[in-house]
């Protein structure tokens, strides 16, 4: 009788190891990464054990918004920088250091207001005195500057289901960076957040669809209603692909990152 080649290695070799291996994601404090205790109207997450994740693999992708399949993202009045900021500001959801996508690095208040604004002083005369006075004016952020969603993924074989499956892990809103000139010189995200604690909040806002069709945005990111492209994937030197690619290199070197992990399942359960 025929065995997959996973399950004989798995069980034969690996037995005793898996049964004790302690497998975590990072996560803020007093978090559950992969919490299957999701509530409608969210879609469930599959129950997965810790002894279960056979394999993982993380991955940095960008959703561009001004590609046709990701006009949602843009939509006026249901942005999705919109719906984070709102839940950020009411104290659901916890924005995190727009470098620190390991979510240790909460951001208080003051830090958000000035990450999604800016605060320029104007020199005015008072009209009694006819003296000049500075005025701090502040402006908050045109969500139409986001060109761009970061999202960190796990990718992970689960050894019960017998399957590969995805789940974000974080999410932030990027913007460009231009010098005094007007010269680009980056993109670079707004703030990061952390998607299992974002997810309650995000089925409350409404998406954008073309079909007419009701869609929360925890709806169309669990069901990937997005294009992206992937800019890296974990690895010892921490580089992205633009370290070490550029041009048609780096979109050939994103497409072979993920041929290579739509494949790993498969090959496991090559007889």
């Amino acid at each position: 009788m025929a065995y997959p080649k996973l399950m004989i290695w798995a069980l034969l070799v690996l037995g005793p190891q898996l049964l004790l291996a302690q497998y975590t994601f990072e996560a803020p404090e007093n978090n559950q990464e992969l919490s299957s205790q999701a509530a409608p109207p969210l879609l469930q997450y599959s129950h997965l054990e810790e002894r279960d994740v056979f394999w993982e693999t993380r991955i940095w992708r960008d959703i561009i918004v001004a590609e046709k399949a990701n006009q949602h993202f843009s939509a006026i009045d249901q942005e999705l920088i919109a719906a984070l900021i709102k839940s950020a500001e009411s104290g659901e959801i916890t924005l995190y250091h727009p470098i620190d996508d390991r979510f240790s690095q909460p951001l208080c208040p003051a830090d958000r207001k000035e990450i999604l604004g800016e605060t320029d002083t104007t020199t005015v005369i008072d009209p009694e005195t006819l003296e000049e006075e500075h005025i701090a004016i502040y402006t908050p952020l045109n969500y139409q500057n986001i060109v761009a969603y970061r999202l960190k993924e796990v990718w992970y074989f689960d050894l019960q289901r017998g399957k590969l499956d995805v789940r974000i892990l974080g999410l932030a809103p990027i913007v460009e960076e231009y010098g005094e000139d007007g010269e680009f010189l980056a993109r670079r995200p707004l703030f990061w957040a952390y998607y299992p604690d974002a997810r309650q909040a995000l089925a409350k806002s409404r998406s954008y669809t073309p079909y007419n069709t009701p869609m929360s945005w925890a709806d169309a990111l669990d069901a990937r209603f997005f294009s992206s492209l992937i800019i890296k994937q974990s690895n010892l030197q921490d580089r992205r692909i633009e370290d070490y690619a550029e041009g048609m290199q780096a979109l050939l070197e994103a497409e072979k990152i993920q041929e290579k992990i739509r494949n790993f399942e498969h090959d496991l359960w090559t007889y």
